[in-house]
């Protein structure tokens, strides 16, 4: 009876996981490696321009060729280019403290929202990230102003396990 119920609970906290976090994969132009991801949509209209733009919660492995192990990373993802340069973000897990960073950009309409060893010094953020249900994220964006989105992260825990950065 035991085993049954353990087994319903980790059945309906893994359909949570699944629910929230999509897996994905890009391939490396250069090497055909493919390079697998877990994403989770956000929450909240961002209009530019006069149209829509859409946003994802992205946890990866960051590859450092040559570098030893690849760290794990949670990005911002939208759907098109929203600012040039680096951005200010306040965010808050659950009910927790708001946190206020510079999120880094690339070339890619992406900006690091946590980045480095899990439980190291890098990143304070990360136990937080990894137990939440919710994460609220106030961007400026010089082209569609301050944004509020909200991503759901319950299962973040697993999404990270889903994401091997081992060394290659």
């Amino acid at each position: 009876m035991i085993w049954l119920a353990a087994t319903l609970v980790l059945a309906l906290s893994s359909q949570v996981a699944n629910a929230t976090w999509k897996a994905n994969s890009e391939t490396d132009a250069l090497t055909k490696e493919k390079r697998p991801y877990m994403s989770s949509a956000g929450h909240g209209a961002i209009r530019q321009f006069g149209h829509t733009v859409t946003s994802r919660l992205v946890v990866y492995c960051v590859p450092l060729p040559n570098q030893g192990v690849p760290f794990p990373s949670v990005d911002l993802w939208f759907s098109e280019k929203v600012a040039i340069g680096d951005v200010k973000a306040r965010f808050r897990f659950d009910t927790g403290l708001v946190h206020v960073q510079g999120m880094e950009s690339d070339s890619r309409n992406q900006f690091s929202l946590l980045r480095g060893l899990v439980g190291s010094e890098f990143n304070l953020y990360w136990d937080e990230f990894k137990t939440s249900n919710k994460l609220r994220i106030q961007v400026g964006l010089p082209w569609a102003g301050d944004t509020v989105i909200k991503f759901d992260t319950s299962g973040a825990s697993e999404a990270l396990d889903r994401v091997p950065c081992e060394e290659r």
